[in-house]
């Protein structure tokens, strides 16, 4: 475990009282890491071997030495608190669409629906866009000069706020930038049962200061996949070439995770007018003297 101290000026938030400025805290980091391999096949006579391999690490994070809460005036707002993490969202619950009305809802502090959401019913999500499990896992095979290998890296437990898809949603954007096919589906007097708000819903201005497009960024990506052939050395034993292979590499391959924008592990607040992580093939012909 780790301790790290803070300092932190705070702008002033309406609403808010419990504002403090400049005041120290420590962020207290525990939690393991483990890394393992095994070799699950290793018959040197047949010139067979399967190496299995996998890293991992589990962290937990939590402030403490706080007078009083800390909240970022930004749009969505942070909060940092006593027993929570730096800069979680502190947020409207979003609960859906009106059906009478295709106004937004949300869950206002006593539990009940509410269009008009208050400062008293945001509430601090848990949630933040460090992963708290995070590693990697992999195999490698060798047999009689053809060899495979494969690496997946993870992460778990990560939100981010997914600021392209609420670009997509936005009413506002019709006619003048692309929009997704679902406000195809928003709310109408003749399609009431729908997730999506009117697009003249009037309290659309809450969606930013809303959890309604803080998405889970959880995935598992296949980063590294080989596959080639190494040519034996006694069929080069007569000629001028001590070492040769050839070798199909694939970087990025696919990703398996529920996050709807462009890459889960992007570290930008928004895609839309960047680059993703690419995919990449490479063909590699090894050739030593």
């Amino acid at each position: 475990s780790s301790d790290q101290y803070l300092s932190k000026p705070v702008s002033p938030y309406v609403g808010t009282t419990n504002i403090i400025q400049n005041t120290p805290a420590f962020v207290k980091n525990s939690g393991i890491e483990l890394n393992l391999a095994y070799d699950l096949i290793n018959n040197q006579e047949k010139g067979m071997v399967l190496t299995l391999r996998g890293n991992g690490s589990i962290n937990k994070q939590e402030v403490g030495g706080l007078t009083a809460p800390i909240i970022d005036a930004t749009v969505p707002a942070y909060i940092t608190q006593n027993g929570g993490m730096l800069d979680e969202p502190f947020v409207f619950p979003y609960a859906g669409v009106n059906p009478d009305n295709g106004n937004m809802l949300f869950v206002a502090a006593d539990g009940t629906l509410t269009e008009s959401p208050t400062d008293a019913d945001r509430r601090a999500t848990g949630k933040n866009r460090l992963p708290q499990i995070q590693g990697g896992f992999g195999f490698d095979f060798d047999y009689k000069g053809f060899f495979t290998s494969a690496t997946f890296t993870y992460a778990f437990k990560v939100w981010r706020y997914d600021y392209d898809l609420n670009n997509l949603y936005d009413p506002s954007n019709l006619g003048q930038f692309t929009v997704g096919a679902d406000l195809l589906n928003a709310w109408t007097p003749t399609n009431t049962n729908t997730d999506v708000p009117s697009l003249t819903a009037s309290n659309y201005g809450f969606v930013d200061q809303s959890d309604r497009f803080l998405w889970d960024a959880s995935y598992v990506r296949l980063r590294n996949l080989q596959v080639g052939y190494r040519v034996p050395k006694k069929f080069l034993e007569k000629t001028f070439i001590r070492d040769a292979s050839i070798t199909l590499q694939g970087e990025n391959l696919f990703n398996i995770t529920r996050w709807r924008g462009f890459d889960p592990e992007s570290d930008r607040d928004a895609d839309v007018y960047q680059y993703p992580t690419p995919r990449i093939y490479t063909l590699t012909l090894d050739v030593r003297f």
